[in-house]
């Protein structure tokens, strides 16, 4: 049974999204259809090997670098994440 692609055109930020549920989280909303923009502090190549399984997905799907831990770095993720869209709101 093919997964119904039901957030296809939406986008999606997952904290902490390189490891354990995040990376979870993240392939389960690739293969539901959105675009996938997971935030990681430390494990590049976890963030790397996560991203290679969303873009087997299909869609447009990006890791970004950042502390989520005070307001300056959450702004800092979210201002890169837009980014990583072209300018695409998170939905």
């Amino acid at each position: 049974m093919a997964t119904e692609r039901f957030l296809q055109g939406k986008a999606a930020q997952v904290t902490a999204g390189s490891r354990n549920l995040g990376a979870a989280i993240s392939v389960a909303l690739a293969e539901h259809g959105a675009d996938v923009i997971l935030n990681y502090r430390e494990s590049t190549d976890a963030a790397a090997t996560v991203i290679e399984r969303l873009s087997a997905t299909g869609g447009s799907h990006a890791a970004v670098r950042g502390e989520a831990g005070t307001p300056d770095g959450i702004r800092a993720l979210l201002a890169d994440a837009r980014n990583a869209l072209d300018g695409r709101p998170i939905q």
